[in-house]
């Protein structure tokens, strides 16, 4: 494989010039091209799987931001801490307590991660979750865990109609746990992938996934 610079200077551009975050997703991709990002300035990079993320984070320079963005079982939890800067898949209770009993010496972002999908196979919190998770959240404050935002993923469809409905009630729950919270650092929608970037910029994400677009 090699990079498609086309798409990554499109993207790239199109970041910069709207302040939004490019979250680079690096899952099956060679090393070298990883390295070639590196060198051209690129630091945030995201894996879907803890012991990819753990293999590429030892073999690369450590001033990598390395994303968690895939489902995190929660026995491979503590392995991954280490390495990761922030994890986008707080999806479900099991993980949320686990973070928030763990004893931790450095600072790691968090995401929750809604499901606005109808696909069975799209992990997340239901929306009727958000006061819930809310008041845990408040009331089991840690030091070392920052609250960044939430993360959603769109149907995997070609209906760009459903696909935007999708990405509007993930902003409007983004907007909802931000009002709640009243967390300043709370400020991250992170929503988009190479197939559906453009419909989440549209729809106010913030933070954007992009992978496959990159690569040829």
């Amino acid at each position: 494989m090699s990079i498609h610079y086309e798409n990554l200077n499109k993207v790239t551009k199109i970041c910069q010039n709207e302040g939004k975050n490019l979250l680079i997703v690096t899952k099956n991709q060679e090393m070298s091209d990883l390295e070639t990002l590196y060198e051209l300035g690129f630091r945030d990079f995201g894996e879907n799987k803890p012991q990819e993320l753990v293999r590429k984070a030892m073999l690369l320079p450590k001033d990598i931001r390395w994303h968690a963005i895939g489902h995190i079982q929660t026995n491979k939890l503590k392995s991954l801490l280490p390495y990761v800067h922030a994890i986008h898949s707080v999806d479900r209770w099991s993980i949320l307590e686990k973070l928030l009993s763990l004893d931790l010496d450095r600072e790691i972002d968090l995401y929750i991660e809604i499901k606005v999908a109808k696909e069975e196979t799209k992990h997340g919190f239901p929306h009727t979750e958000i006061e819930t998770i809310c008041n845990y959240i408040q009331a089991r404050s840690h030091p070392k865990l920052r609250w960044r935002g939430i993360m959603a993923m769109a149907s995997f469809t070609s209906d760009e109609a459903l696909i935007d409905s999708e990405f509007q009630e993930a902003f409007a729950i983004f907007t909802r746990f931000k009002k709640i919270l009243g967390y300043a650092c709370f400020d991250q929608c992170s929503m988009g992938m190479s197939g559906d970037y453009e419909i989440a910029l549209r729809n106010h994400a913030t933070l954007i996934r992009i992978g496959s677009l990159f690569f040829t």
